[in-house]
């Protein structure tokens, strides 16, 4: 089964207890409301919006067994692979394929962040990755939430490699970078889906040619976010126009305006608000949002939501 027919995995949050434990009764309650209320069937943990870059593995592997603790094999289930070398992406992988997980989204190890990174050096991690057995959806991810964009370069050596990639995830927040990535995948790896994480201009990257999503956005606003996905695939481009204009892009533009790296701490105050977690608590280092940004960021919520009767 192709990835992209989950249409949107959203990338969701984990809810932490004040002391900055995971909170795997909220973490629950919440993905039921997804699933519920917002018809989300196929869910992203370990990732940015999950704070999975200050996890350790053990919480990582506890996450994914509690996803299938409360849904058994009923959602599609993929889990960020996070680790510093070959080995170690390995070992993470294989527990993780144990733990329930149908997909991995690799993020790239931070020993190549920077301008020049070895797309050799990459192929043997992703390919370590890939002896779990899991398909791979490779990452591109802006710097500025301590990512690496992929540039075609190197995503081709990746691509070129005979099922090594699955999809690739887009979450450069760049239009043009975006563009190119397509034309990579279009022109040379039509077999290699194309997933948009550009929260910043959904819309336009399904226009420009994704074949589904991962998105943050969709951790908060499931069902806005399906719908706009049926309205471009069915067609109806005037309508998805004008239902991203009244419901996608006002909440998107500010949970994921400046700085950029708050969108998770957006995410947990927009939970609170709408009464689906108790709490908006992060793991240190990360902190709460400013109050003037937050007072804006609910304003959008509540135009976005109060239409809807979501919340019964």
């Amino acid at each position: 089964m192709k990835i992209a027919s989950h249409k949107v995995i959203a990338s969701v949050a984990l809810p932490m207890a004040a002391d900055g434990d995971p909170d795997f009764v909220a973490f629950r309650r919440y993905l039921r409301w997804l699933s519920d209320e917002q018809g989300i069937t196929a869910f992203a943990i370990n990732a940015d919006t999950g704070e999975g870059a200050h996890l350790d593995n053990p919480e990582r592997l506890r996450t994914a067994e509690a996803v299938r603790e409360e849904f058994g094999d009923t959602v599609y289930l993929v889990s960020g692979l996070i680790a510093t070398h070959d080995r170690a992406a390995n070992r993470l992988a294989n527990d993780l394929a144990t733990a329930g997980t149908d997909a991995l989204l690799v993020f790239t190890p931070p020993a190549f962040a920077g301008t020049t990174v070895s797309a050799n050096a990459l192929v043997g991690y992703y390919s370590a990755t890939r002896e779990a057995g899991l398909p791979l959806i490779a990452f591109s991810l802006m710097a500025d939430v301590g990512g690496v964009t992929l540039t075609p370069d190197i995503l081709a050596p990746l691509c070129a490699v005979p099922d090594l990639i699955a999809a690739v995830k887009d979450a450069s927040f760049d239009a043009r970078a975006y563009v190119r990535t397509r034309d990579l995948l279009t022109q040379q790896f039509p077999d290699v889906e194309l997933l948009t994480g550009c929260d910043n201009f959904i819309l336009e990257s399904y226009l420009l040619g994704a074949h589904g999503s991962l998105l943050g956005f969709a951790g908060l606003a499931g069902a806005a976010t399906l719908r706009l996905h049926d309205l471009v695939h069915a067609g109806r481009i005037a309508e998805a126009i004008r239902w991203d204009a009244e419901r996608i892009a006002p909440l998107a533009s500010v949970m994921y305006g400046e700085p950029i790296r708050d969108n998770r701490s957006r995410l947990k105050e927009a939970l609170v608000h709408l009464g689906v977690i108790d709490a908006a608590h992060l793991r240190a280092p990360l902190r709460p949002v400013a109050a003037a940004d937050r007072e804006r960021m609910l304003a959008a919520v509540d135009r976005t939501f109060a239409p809807f009767g979501v919340m019964a």
